[in-house]
Parts: C-alpha cells; sequence; structure tokens
C-alpha cells in the first residue's frame, strides 16, 4: 500500500458531480502527489466517531495506509500532511467517510489535474519487471492462479508484438512521445517474455466481448491521425486478427499455447473495472490499472472484496461464460463469508 522502497503504491483520484463521490482506482509509479489541502482536523474527527470507542484509531489508520503507528499519529493531528491518496484508501476502508467528506470537498473547489504515467523507458522496464518477479514468485504455489477483468484486452497481449509495444508505449508516457516510442530491446524481450509467461499460468478472465473490435477501431483512428504509419498499423492488425482467431481454439479447449488454462467469459456491456487479483499461497493481492496504464499493488481486504464483487455482477452480465467459472466464483463467496462470519 504505502510506498516503501521506490515501488509502485495505490493512489485514487476523487471525483465529484452534484455533490456526490466516486473513487476511481489510479496507479502511478513510483511515487505519488498532493492533489489539493482539504479539512484535516474534521476529517479525522469524522473517521473517529465512525471508528467507535472499541477500535484503537491509530493502531486502524496505521494499519490501513501500512505505516508506523507513530506516523499515523502525527498524520491525525496535523504534523505531517495526508495525501488525498491517502484520504481516499480510508475511505474505501470505511465508506461511510466517502459520503460525509463530499461534505469538505465542495464540488467546485476541485481543479482538474493531470496524474503522471510513464516518464522514460526505465520506469516503464522497471514495471515489467515487477510483474514478471511477482508472477514468478507466485507460480512457486499450487493454489497460484489470477482473476483478469479487462476493459478490452488484458495488458499482456499488448507486450507480445513490438511495434504494438512501442506505440502503447508513446500512449503510456507522461507526454505522449517519449522519443517517438523508441524502446531498447531488452525492455522488449523482458515484455515478450513477460507475454509467454501469462500463456503459461492459469487465468481467470472476463473480457468485453468486442475487445478486438475496440483495438481495430483504435488503429484506424490513429492511423487517420497520421499517428501511426498505414505498414504498422497493418502489421498491429494482422497481430490482433491472429490473437483473435487462436483465441477462438484456446477458449474451446480452455487452454493457452503454453500450457496456462485459460477460463474466459465475454460480457456484451463495456466492463467498470479493469484489473487483476493475483491468489498464491493463501493470499490475495490486487493489481490495478485504468486509463494510462499506471499501476497499483494492494492487499486491502475491502478493496479485494470489492473486486471480486465487481467480479460476481459483471459474470453475472455474461452471455459466454464457463460453468467451470460460475462454480469457483460460489465457491469464493462462500469462502468469503466463512471467514467473515469466524472474524465476527
Amino acid at each position: 500500500m504505502a510506498d516503501r522502497g521506490g515501488r509502485a503504491c495505490p493512489v485514487c483520484m476523487l471525483i465529484g458531480c452534484n455533490g456526490v463521490f466516486f473513487l476511481y482506482i489510479y496507479t502511478i509509479i513510483p511515487s505519488i502527489y498532493s492533489i489539493m489541502q482539504f479539512a484535516h482536523t474534521a476529517f479525522f474527527k469524522m473517521l473517529v466517531s465512525f471508528l467507535g470507542p472499541n477500535i484503537n484509531a491509530v493502531q486502524w489508520v496505521a494499519e490501513v495506509l501500512d505505516c508506523s503507528e507513530t506516523s499515523a499519529w502525527r498524520k491525525m493531528n496535523g504534523d505531517r500532511g495526508l495525501q488525498i491518496s491517502e484520504m481516499l484508501l480510508l475511505c474505501a476502508a470505511e465508506p461511510k467517510l466517502a459520503i460525509e467528506a463530499a461534505e469538505l470537498f465542495p464540488w467546485h473547489q476541485l481543479k482538474v489535474i493531470q496524474i503522471r504515467s510513464f516518464i522514460n523507458e526505465e520506469e516503464f522496464h522497471a514495471y515489467l519487471l515487477a510483474i514478471e518477479k511477482m508472477l514468478h514468485e507466485a507460480a512457486l504455489h499450487s493454489d497460484f492462479r489470477l482473476r483478469y477483468m479487462a476493459r478490452d484486452l488484458p495488458l499482456f497481449y499488448f507486450l507480445g508484438n513490438a511495434t504494438l509495444l512501442k506505440h502503447k508505449f508513446r500512449l503510456w508516457t507522461s507526454n505522449g512521445n517519449a522519443s517517438s516510442g523508441i524502446l531498447s530491446s531488452r525492455t522488449i524481450e523482458l515484455a515478450q517474455g513477460l507475454f509467454k509467461r501469462y500463456m503459461e499460468i492459469p487465468t481467470e478472465e472476463i473480457w468485453f466481448e468486442d475487445a478486438f473490435g475496440m483495438q481495430y477501431k483504435q488503429l484506424e483512428i490513429f492511423e487517420q491521425a497520421g499517428e501511426l504509419h498505414p505498414n504498422e498499423a497493418e502489421e498491429m492488425g494482422a497481430y490482433y486478427k491472429s490473437l483473435e482467431i487462436q483465441q477462438a481454439h484456446w477458449i474451446k479447449t480452455q487452454k493457452k499455447p503454453e500450457g496456462g488454462e485459460l477460463l474466459a467469459a465475454f460480457c456484451p456491456v463495456a466492463l467498470t473495472n479493469n484489473g487483476a487479483l493475483l491468489h498464491s499461497h493463501g493470499k490475495e493481492q490486487l493489481l490495478g490499472s485504468i486509463m494510462s496504464v499506471q499501476y497499483f499493488y494492494s492487499h486491502n481486504p475491502g478493496l479485494i472484496h470489492q473486486f471480486n464483487s465487481l467480479w460476481t455482477k459483471h459474470l453475472s452480465w455474461c452471455l459466454v461464460r464457463p460453468e467451470e467459472l460460475l462454480y469457483r466464483d460460489k465457491r469464493y463467496k462462500e469462502e468469503y463469508l466463512s471467514a467473515q462470519k469466524a472474524k465476527d
């Protein structure tokens, strides 16, 4: 959660409309910025009242923000600033706070802000390396699985073709240029190795059913805008078409080329979430991205439960879905409810 060693950490963006606030999960590498100042004291007074007398508020804040109790105390009494991302993590852990916080931060006071994405290739390389390491370590355990909800295509598919990867890198950088998408051979090899890793691991996936159609349309738009050379667009289109044809076979056999199990469902409406849940060695870790490929990791139980709730909702909308996915989702909910009862 909180960044302790230059690694990616969670950050959220607060968006308001007519007095109603929504939390959208974003990601950022490797640091987060203060977006605005807010009514610090009033916010923590509300938090303490919601938690009640039986919960140590300092310990609770320290656990949610993944910091020491000393640091939590200093944030609560105003000696140390509280970033907007930290406030939103607290709201996610205690949802009633988000409603009350809307009164403290009127919409007209918010400013349009820009959240930075990758600045250069080194950041992007480190991002890919972190995912590779995470998947490698998780795959050492027999209970390893990856749930992926994709707004269009899972990220891994963009890593398998060098021309497509360079194009996406231009879009994912903070200035939209990044030396015209130039990537070194070491980053391209790492990306293609990560794509191969994806093909080896078991995944449960929900896609938007017209995901490839969206990608073809994007290629057309970028080519017309002069941001893609016709030869590049043709190569990327052929790559997508090859994947689309192969995918039909993978779904039928429930197996990817390198041996990884694939259970995929297809949703007729665009997904409202974009991210993955990694399960390994009895633990769960949330990985997320949205809009630009900024990134976050979180073990927060509340966020993980929200992810799984959205998974269930989207799965119920899918017209094409393996029975095994429904069975696994039902089993997960039963295990979750049993764990909650045990805590109570």
